[in-house]
């Protein structure tokens, strides 16, 4: 990255340390990206749509044009190069779980046991831009969605993909933060 420049002094006992914590400040996707990402997917004419489709594996999506809650995670995070529906599939069928490439990875369930397993993720206690949150609704039903820069939650509650609530909207479940990572 040209101009970066670590905060971090090298010093030679701690220097492999060091170096490594400089390269992690300098680049790689993290929560400011994965925020920004799911900024970008902001639409009121998203149909809620929780019907069973085949879809293409890798990459596979509904119509653009439908989804729901999970929908949102799910393109917000390809946007940074994560495929949901590629690392839900290895997951389940690491834990021996009977699997279909089309629907896994759009249940809430499955798409959180995955966070929670994975070391690329971690559980929080408190929300941040980029954290992906898992909230009970009141009517007890597993619902997502995205942090972003303000604060807010995209999200897909029957509305379109939007903005429109904080964190504590409903009774948070889960809270889980991506673990910044070095691009290749």
């Amino acid at each position: 990255m040209t101009g970066a420049r670590c905060p971090y002094p090298i010093i030679h006992k701690q220097m492999i340390s060091t170096i490594l914590i400089c390269i992690a400040t300098i680049g790689g996707p993290c929560n400011k990206d994965i925020a920004t990402a799911a900024e970008s997917i902001h639409s009121w004419f998203i149909m809620y749509d929780p019907a069973y489709r085949q879809i293409d594996y890798p990459n596979g999506d509904v119509d653009s044009r439908r989804g729901v809650c999970t929908d949102v995670v799910i393109r917000t995070l390809r946007k940074i190069g994560i495929d949901l529906q590629v690392e839900v599939y290895k997951h389940r069928k690491s834990k021996g779980i009977v699997t279909d490439r089309n629907i896994d990875h759009r249940r809430v369930p499955n798409m959180c046991a995955y966070f929670k397993d994975s070391p690329q993720w971690i559980e929080v206690k408190e929300a941040q831009p980029g954290d992906v949150i898992w909230w009970i609704t009141p009517r007890g039903s597993n619902h997502v969605g995205v942090v972003t820069n303000n604060g807010k939650v995209m999200h897909n509650y029957g509305l379109g993909q939007r903005a429109n609530v904080y964190p504590n909207a409903f009774d948070i479940n889960k809270i889980y933060r991506y673990k910044c990572h070095i691009t290749k």
